[in-house]
C-alpha cells in the first residue's frame, strides 16, 4: 500500500527541518528518529512518501538515505507552514534598540522579515519577529513604553527551531531555510523576500 501524503506539521515538520537543513548527509531512519524525538514508525512513513516523491534517495551503503531534491523538500514544506500563533506589542523604540536588548542572550530566534533583512537586505521594516521564550520577550517588554516605534511579533518558542541556527550581528537567526518557509507562509511580499534568500542560499527554489 503507498503511503499517504504526509501532512507537514508538528513531529512531521521536525523531520523535513532537519533534512532541509542538512541534505548533504547520509541518514539512518534511527539517527533521525533520535535526533529529533519522534518514533521511528514516523520517520518510516514520512520516508517512505519522500522516496515516492523522488525528494529523498538511498545512498550506496546500508540502510542509508540522502535529499536528491531539496527545492521539492522546501516547496513542499512551505506549500503546508502555517505560522502558530503570535503575540504583538509595539513600543516608542527602533527595531535596533530592540534587537539590542537580544544580543548576548539565549531563548529566542529571528525569524521572518527582521531576520531576512540582516541576511539580504531588502526594505526597512519596524517590525521584530521572533520565536522567544516567555523570559525573553517579558525582558523586552519591560525594557521600552508601550508606543509608535518597533513592533514585536512572538511566536512560541521551540528548541528543534535551533538545528542549523546561525549567528548574525550578534542576533540569533532562525536557519535560512526555516527562515525561507516563514516567509512564503506569511504570504504577501513574504514571497519576494524569500525568493531573495533563496538565490542567496542556493536553495533552489
Amino acid at each position: 500500500m503507498l503511503p499517504k501524503r504526509i501532512v507537514i506539521e508538528g513531529k512531521t515538520e521536525r523531520i523535513i527541518r532537519l533534512l532541509s537543513i542538512h541534505p548533504n548527509k547520509r541518514w539512518t531512519q534511527r539517527e533521525l528518529a533520535r535526533r529529533v524525538d519522534v518514533s521511528l514508525g514516523l520517520v518510516n512513513k514520512v520516508v517512505k512518501w519522500l522516496m515516492l516523491e523522488g525528494v529523498v534517495v538511498r545512498a550506496s551503503y546500508y540502510q542509508r538515505f540522502y535529499v536528491l531534491n531539496l527545492s521539492k523538500l522546501l516547496l513542499n514544506w512551505a506549500a503546508q507552514r502555517k505560522l502558530p500563533r503570535m503575540r504583538s506589542h509595539s513600543f516608542a523604540a527602533t527595531p535596533e534598540e530592540v534587537e539590542g536588548v537580544l544580543r548576548g542572550r539565549g531563548g529566542y530566534l529571528m525569524t521572518l522579515f527582521r531576520a531576512a533583512w540582516h541576511r539580504v537586505p531588502h526594505y526597512r521594516s519596524a517590525g521584530v519577529e521572533l520565536y522567544a521564550k516567555p523570559e525573553v520577550a517579558q525582558a523586552i517588554i519591560q525594557r521600552f513604553p508601550c508606543g509608535k516605534g518597533a513592533t514585536l511579533i512572538v511566536y512560541p518558542y521551540d528548541r528543534f527551531l535551533a538545528e542549523g541556527m546561525e549567528k548574525i550581528d550578534g542576533l540569533n537567526l532562525v536557519p535560512a531555510v526555516q527562515n525561507y518557509v516563514d516567509l512564503v507562509a506569511f504570504g504577501g511580499i513574504g514571497a519576494d523576500v524569500a525568493k531573495k534568500l533563496a538565490r542567496k542560499y542556493k536553495l533552489g527554489v
